[in-house]
């Protein structure tokens, strides 16, 4: 240890400049002989020689005194050189006879050799081309590789190998630690080398090596596989080595060996789940892992899938639960949740192969035979991989049955006389689904509680992954399929009021969508029935025909359900106007207002908004003497619709009013429909046709609000114009937020299904929101004013060009809020204007007070308002 000490005396001394040039070339090379010596002791050479070769660097860099900058950074380059080194020293140092032996061991071992030895000779040129760059002399030593001992060859017909467990998942954690690093080591080394010029050196064994060691990875994992399994179930391969177990071993193994792998672990997968043991639990793990690792190879899934007990997949999230050993008492823990989503995303990409489905529901059992544990496998599945969507369908259908027979919730009902009074639960039949998985539920439930009932609910976790996928085709056909018997209601005036808190009145899924009771305020419903009515191409027809029957569904609701539920939940309590002393049988996180007990929640309402922001030409079609039943083309925008009942219209837009927010984002989009048909009317002498369906249009709006937002049978005539007035100024706020105005230039089309932006209303404060709806101005005298300034903006547009009157031109470029007069002005002309003559011979002048006119009378019709002074 006495060079040792002298060797940092020297180099404390070298450190701080003490040195000629000529004494600085005996250190160096008194120093590389020292470094030899340590390198017998097996002492960390770069740590003891740290000052040394600080100093070294400056020296290197010094030409008869004169201090010269290197082109090359050496250091950086060793550094790269030794980690090199060290992740396959790391691989040559896990394999051995006592890890693995027999088989392709030996053929693996004399690869590793050989990539050891030309990643050694490629280090050699580097180092050479760096001193050449820099000029100096080369004076570091080539890192060495650790050398792997060889193995005698099994034969070739030897395809059995002893194997050490651990061992084998040391080396392969090694091979995929090499295989991940190696590349940008060989990147970063000749970004380093590019600094000193042209590049003659490659870096491309690091790539080659890095492909082999990954190569070589995937058969390891297939051989620990076997290995554990073998074990579980007793299977025998060869005579293994003392402590060792016995596996089939080729350098590939082929479909024989996958498909015999794949029977073994659905054995295993069987036995854990029917005897489970200390060692069940890894062993599921393991095949989980194995099933993921190999999604790409069909034929071992369908094999594995096809062998398991029927159902049993299906039930294994269940039986993980009653295993136990989940963190904070949660249903299932984290390794629980790993073998769900491993197995689910296997099942996944099998239920997307030809024939694959067959093996999917064989192995998951019917859909609905366990269905918080089916669904579960759907929700904790890759997000990246894709279900079928006819797998989606089916489970989805049975989870929207098995909601209205297993609600989330208890509602109870108190009876019995005065004295001997009781409470019960109405609304579980069967049993509290929860109590199955261990969760707390009924009245008094916690916030804890609420989110693990809304992460393990079926339903929820079933439309999630359809949104997720963003599937039109599964959601289209959830919504349109017909209900079982069984779950048809034949007379809805007479079934029970609780029938109506889980659902809607149809004879379609759709009818189960449209229910107050979802525990995420209808989220992933409303965002189901978005999806299942957007117009895309080829699917117009059934997307139009799932609007209407959603409208219908919800109209009933509107004027019928809501009030029968809330008698129901709300019989024998303070009404509702008295909040603080109210109380009524549903759970808290109901969704409610101050006149009814259950109202469809904020993400129920925000799916139903987008839907019929999509179908605008239904509403301007729908009136109150006649609906159509099947599909029609709207001229004025080519789109598909299904026109009903205007009664049924004006029901389902009860919808909207009580949200302002939601109100002015359809008044805007609605208005910009208005124009568009105004602009067809004229552009197709079709006055009359045009004007009767912009009265209908905002006719139906109108009602709809009142019926809404008023309690009166008749309201004053005041009253009305202010329902009227309401609507005017929630669309011109609407404009004002897209930077336009109503006579101003036309919204462009935010999507290709909707009829204008998204306002974002959502985002401004309520008293923000009410303080901009009072700064617009009354400036419209009553409410065909405002179809006046509609008409005349789709002129202008009609037109292509400007209108001959610049004054009425000028009022249209105006950015801004047109005052009363302005807009007064606008009225008079238009009232004036010939806009046209009717398409017969001999054709008669329109006006535009006769095109208002036909509008004012359709808007009549459509209202039925009835007023008084």
């Amino acid at each position: 240890m006495d060079a040792k000490a002298a060797f940092h005396k020297m180099a404390m001394a070298l450190e701080e400049g003490g040195q000629d040039i000529r004494r600085s070339q005996q250190n160096i090379e008194a120093a590389t002989r020292y470094r030899e010596y340590v390198h017998t002791l097996q002492i960390p050479v770069l740590t003891l020689e740290g000052r040394f070769l600080r100093w070294l660097a400056r020296q290197l860099n010094t030409a008869e005194g004169t201090m010269v900058a290197t082109k090359v950074n050496v250091s950086a380059v060793r550094i790269e050189l030794a980690r090199i080194s060290s992740l396959m020293s790391e691989v040559s140092r896990q394999m051995g006879p006592q890890v693995w032996q027999g088989g392709s061991a030996a053929n693996f071992t004399i690869d590793l050799r050989g990539h050891s030895r030309s990643l050694e000779q490629m280090m050699a040129r580097i180092l050479e081309a760096v001193a050449s760059m820099n000029a100096v002399p080369m004076v570091y030593d080539v890192p060495e590789i650790a050398p792997v001992a060889p193995q005698p060859s099994a034969g070739v017909f030897n395809q059995v190998a002893s194997v050490s467990v651990s061992g084998l998942q040391r080396l392969e954690s090694a091979l995929k630690h090499a295989a991940d690093a190696l590349p940008g080591h060989g990147r970063r080394l000749r970004t380093l080398m590019a600094e000193g010029g042209p590049v003659e050196v490659s870096t491309a064994q690091c790539q080659r090596t890095a492909s082999w060691c990954a190569g070589q990875a995937r058969p390891m994992k297939t051989r620990i596989h076997y290995a554990l399994v073998s074990d579980n179930v007793g299977v025998t391969w060869g005579t293994p080595k003392w402590g060792m177990s016995g596996v089939p071993d080729v350098e590939r193994f082929g479909t024989g060996q996958m498909a015999e792998l794949a029977r073994l672990q659905a054995q295993a997968y069987g036995k854990a789940l029917q005897a489970p043991d200390a060692q069940s639990r890894t062993l599921l793990i393991d095949v989980a892992a194995s099933l993921r690792e190999n999604g790409k190879d069909t034929a071992y899934l369908a094999t594995f899938f096809g062998s398991v007990k029927p159902g049993s997949v299906g039930t294994l999230a269940h039986n993980l639960h009653k295993q136990g050993g989940a963190e904070n008492s949660a249903p299932l823990g984290v390794d629980d949740k790993k073998i769900l989503a491993d197995i689910g995303t296997a099942l996944a990409v099998l239920s997307r192969k030809k024939d694959g489905q067959s093996v999917v529901w064989k192995a998951m059992g019917g859909a609905g035979s366990d269905m918080p544990g089916q669904a579960l496998l759907i929700k904790l599945s890759d997000p990246n991989v894709k279900w079928s969507s006819a797998v989606l369908v089916e489970l989805s259908k049975a989870a929207l049955r098995w909601r209205q027979k297993y609600p989330s919730y208890e509602i109870s009902v108190s009876g019995g006389s005065w004295g001997e009074s009781h409470t019960s639960v109405v609304n579980q039949p069967h049993r509290k689904w929860w109590d199955d998985w261990g969760i707390n539920g009924g009245s008094g439930i916690g916030d804890t509680d609420l989110k693990r009932l809304r992460e393990y609910d079926p339903a929820l976790n079933l439309l999630g992954r359809i949104i997720h996928q963003n599937d039109t085709s599964a959601a289209r056909e959830v919504v349109s399929s017909e209900l079982d018997k069984a779950f048809t209601v034949k007379d809805a005036d007479k079934a029970k009021a609780i029938t109506w808190v889980t659902r809607g009145n149809g004879e379609t899924y759709a009818a189960l969508l449209a229910a107050p009771d979802w525990m995420d305020e209808g989220t992933a419903a409303g965002k189901i029935i978005a999806l299942a009515t957007r117009p895309e191409k080829g699917h117009e027809s059934q997307a139009a025909e799932n609007a209407a029957e959603i409208m219908r569904t919800v109209a009933w609701w509107n004027e019928t359900g809501r009030a029968k539920v809330d008698a129901f939940l709300g019989k024998g309590r303070v009404p509702k106007w008295m909040p603080w002393l109210h109380d009524d049988r549903g759970p808290d996180w109901f969704s409610d207002s101050r006149q009814f007990s259950a109202e469809y929640g904020a993400g129920l309402r925000e799916g139903l908004l987008r839907m019929t922001r999509m179908h605008i030409p239904a509403i301007a079609n729908s009136d109150r003497s006649s609906g159509g039943t099947v599909p029609d083309i709207d001229p004025v925008t080519g789109r598909t619709f299904v026109a009903i009942d205007g009664d049924e219209m004006a029901a389902f837009l009860r919808t909207f009013p009580a949200n302002d927010r939601h109100w002015a984002q359809l008044g805007v989009d609605t208005q910009i429909y208005r124009q568009k048909l105004f602009e067809w009317a004229l552009r197709n002498r079709s006055f009359l046709s045009g004007a009767q369906g912009v009265g209908w249009l905002d006719g139906n709006l109108i009602r709809a609000y009142v019926d809404e937002r008023t309690e009166r049978e008749k309201l004053t005539k005041k009253q009305y114009e202010d329902v009227q007035k309401r609507l005017a100024a929630l669309r011109d706020l609407g404009g004002t937020v897209l930077g336009e105005t109503p006579v101003g230039k036309v919204p462009g089309s935010g999507d290709v299904y909707t009829m204008t932006t998204d306002l974002g209303l959502n985002k401004i404060k309520y008293k923000e929101f009410e303080k901009k709806v009072k700064e617009i101005d009354d400036r419209y005298a009553n409410y065909s004013d405002q179809f006046h300034v509609d008409l005349v903006r789709a002129y202008r547009r009609q037109l292509g060009t400007s209108i001959p009157d610049s004054e009425i031109e000028a009022l249209l470029n105006k950015k801004g809020v047109l005052s009363k007069d302005e807009s007064a002005l606008l009225v008079t002309w238009s009232r004036r204007n010939l806009f046209g003559t009717t398409a017969q011979s001999g054709g008669q002048k329109i006006y535009g007070r006769d095109i208002v006119g036909a509008a004012q009378a359709a808007f009549d019709h459509n209202t039925q308002v009835k007023t008084k002074e």
